[in-house]
């Protein structure tokens, strides 16, 4: 047999000997396919007198202790012997390959409560920050998956502390460890994810019809949730879902991400944000750990509102600019329909100055008529 050579399979160095009959190819391909660990063992460590990978089968010819084992790999009429050193770089090989594609793919395939939920689609952001969709198996029904580092709170007093059991409020399905553990642990809340799209979806500027139909239908979820005490402080477009976008009709809101990152440890490295434009108010900016109120939540219905009507969001800058800008109060020139420039000032007024929600609601059902 002639000496092994290098070459590049994958984007991976692996081992490559002169094979006619293509039994080794075989096994390479097979390797890299990522079989079970036991496997990968029983090759790298000779635990097994014969296995099964990819259609081959595989023999052990010799083992001697601490000395990677000899197989014969035979695919039909066709075999070829496989040395110890070319099997501890093959498995080696393997094992990076399989790795690469985990950290690739993570955390797609994870799973939240005991297995039931397992992620599916990756939304946006990442694992120490992001949102995912999830299906439990057997149902139709998906869920918003929100990941982040461990909570600093007990599942059960985050669980009644977001319940916000309201209608149009999507509901909290559950809030627990990501399954299996990793070398940094992962924790997820799902919510159930209402019918239709975004909103932030929805081609902008909106009409101005449409728009002012998408901001009432917004309001009244929030009007019934302040009558039950609730204010949420998180309101965007990315969580709030329609149904058409010539006419949309409000399906639900799935408020809770930020509340549940808020309470997350932080990482001792740098987190990118999950969402491009800010909607919180100057005051919750100030201060992100004091509770929302009415006020806030008056304030992202504004800038959510402006945003539909203008196609740009109110304040100067993206990401930290723009926080910063909101914190001072520096606004971009309205560029939407001039009528309904007072019910947006009066939303993104400071704090003591803005308008309440059932004026506001008021006076947007005016101009909607």
């Amino acid at each position: 047999m002639s000496e092994p050579r290098v070459e590049s399979v994958m984007e991976a160095s692996v081992v490559v000997i002169p094979d006619p009959d293509g039994v080794l190819g075989a096994l390479i391909a097979a390797l890299l396919a990522e079989p079970g660990e036991m496997q990968l063992k029983a090759i790298a460590h000779g635990t097994a007198d014969a296995l099964s990978l990819g259609g081959l089968e595989l023999r052990r010819s010799t083992t001697r202790g601490g000395v990677p084992p000899t197989w014969r790999v035979s695919r039909g009429s066709a075999a070829a012997i496989v040395t110890g050193d070319v099997v501890e770089r093959l498995v080696d090989q393997a094992y990076q390959h399989r790795r690469a594609a985990e950290l690739s793919a993570f955390p797609i395939g994870g799973r939240l409560g005991q297995g039931r939920y397992v992620i599916t689609h990756a939304l946006r952001g990442g694992p120490d920050r992001g949102m995912y969709r999830a299906r439990a198996a057997g149902e139709m029904t998906t869920y918003l998956a929100t990941l982040g580092p461990p909570q600093t709170r007990d599942f059960s007093e985050l669980r009644r502390e977001l319940a916000f059991d309201v209608p149009g409020i999507a509901p909290l399905e559950y809030i627990g460890r990501l399954e299996p553990h990793s070398e940094a642990s992962y924790e997820g809340m799902l919510e159930r994810e209402p019918a239709g799209l975004p909103a932030a979806e929805l081609a902008h500027p909106m009409a101005r019809d449409a728009a002012l139909r998408l901001a009432l239908g917004v309001a009244r979820v929030i009007r019934g949730a302040h009558a039950a005490g609730i204010f949420l402080g998180t309101l965007r477009p990315e969580l709030v879902y329609v149904q058409s976008s010539a006419a949309p009709v409000v399906t639900g809101i799935a408020p809770r991400a930020e509340r549940f990152w808020l309470t997350a440890t932080p990482r001792t490295y740098g987190v990118a944000p999950c969402f491009d434009c800010f909607y919180q108010s100057p005051e919750q900016l100030a201060q992100p750990h004091d509770p929302a109120t009415a006020a806030s939540d008056v304030f992202a219905l504004g800038a959510m509102l402006a945003h539909w009507l203008a196609g740009e969001h109110p304040f100067e800058g993206e990401g930290t600019l723009q926080a910063m800008s909101i914190a001072l109060g520096r606004r971009r020139a309205f560029a939407g329909p001039p009528e309904l420039a007072a019910p947006i000032d009066g939303a993104l007024a400071p704090a003591p100055e803005r308008v309440s929600l059932d004026a506001w609601i008021r006076e947007i059902e005016m101009l909607a008529r």
